[in-house]
């Protein structure tokens, strides 16, 4: 995995470039293949935004399986693997709890955070209307789990102030693949499927068909981020959560676009507290 240290109460996690490249690659397969059955909660229309938006989100889920293979082994992301066609049921299942990752990108001048600028991230739970993620927080998709808990976690996504701003993935589609995409985004959107509403191979090859070879690459890696494991919440903490309309917080370092249930990380259990008590 490669290393892990305590920022404060915070944890922060490292990655080596091999595995960094591996974990983006799958990212990126995942991104392109599930975005006709995503729905598009941020209204963007920019197709390789979107994918760049969902490959992000994979990343740091498994950034948080290797870490959680390693100092906690017993926690299963096995049972809680959904096909590409249908929406997560949950990241991991842990000591009796049902685990939803809340990852959030940063925009810093540097890859690394101190404890002091962790201190001022916002936990946020999306809560645009009755059906988003803050009314179904208590909603259990497994029998055998008591609760469902939140683990809030960042990365900074996006260099500042360097001669050019840099990403963790820039995602450059040609036009055949934008059609393709857009057909389908047309003809399933952001729907779940029980069954596979095509053949995976199928599309596979058709996407490798249309890629030209003396194209740029579909997507390009920026710099290794570090993921910082900041706090968790569940049925006890639901009440030190107000809501917030789109703003800036933490200084500009992150800026919501929808509204929020909101909650400072340092007014939460952090994870590094209940990692030590489990």
């Amino acid at each position: 995995m490669g290393r892990w240290r305590k920022k404060g109460k915070y944890i922060e996690v490292g990655i080596a470039r091999h595995e960094f490249e591996t974990i983006l690659e799958a990212a990126f397969r995942y991104a392109v293949i599930s975005l006709p059955f995503t729905v598009n909660r941020m209204g963007l229309n920019n197709l390789p935004r979107r994918i760049q938006n969902i490959a992000k989100g994979k990343v740091a889920e498994a950034m948080v399986k290797q870490f959680m293979n390693e100092e906690a082994p017993d926690a299963d992301f096995t049972s809680v693997q959904t096909p590409f066609y249908q929406t997560d049921r949950r990241d991991f299942l842990w000591q009796n709890l049902e685990w939803d990752i809340k990852n959030n990108y940063l925009k810093h001048n540097n890859m690394e955070l101190t404890e002091n600028e962790l201190d001022k991230l916002p936990a946020l739970v999306p809560a645009r209307h009755q059906h988003d993620q803050w009314y179904k927080r208590e909603d259990k998709h497994f029998e055998q789990s008591t609760a469902v808990a939140f683990l809030f976690t960042f990365m900074v996504g996006k260099l500042q102030k360097a001669a050019i701003d840099s990403d963790i993935i820039e995602v450059n589609l040609q036009k055949e693949h934008e059609d393709l995409l857009l057909q389908l985004c047309e003809k399933y959107r952001g729907k779940n499927f029980e069954n596979a509403p095509f053949d995976e191979n199928r599309f596979w090859n058709k996407w490798e068909e249309i890629t030209l070879p003396y194209n740029p690459p579909l997507y390009r890696s920026g710099f290794i981020p570090n993921l910082y494991l900041t706090a968790v919440a569940s049925t006890n903490e639901w009440q030190k959560f107000t809501e917030k309309t789109p703003q800036a917080f933490a200084g500009g370092m992150f800026r919501t676009r929808i509204v929020n249930q909101y909650c400072p990380v340092n007014a939460l259990l952090s994870f590094t507290q209940f990692l030590e008590n489990n």
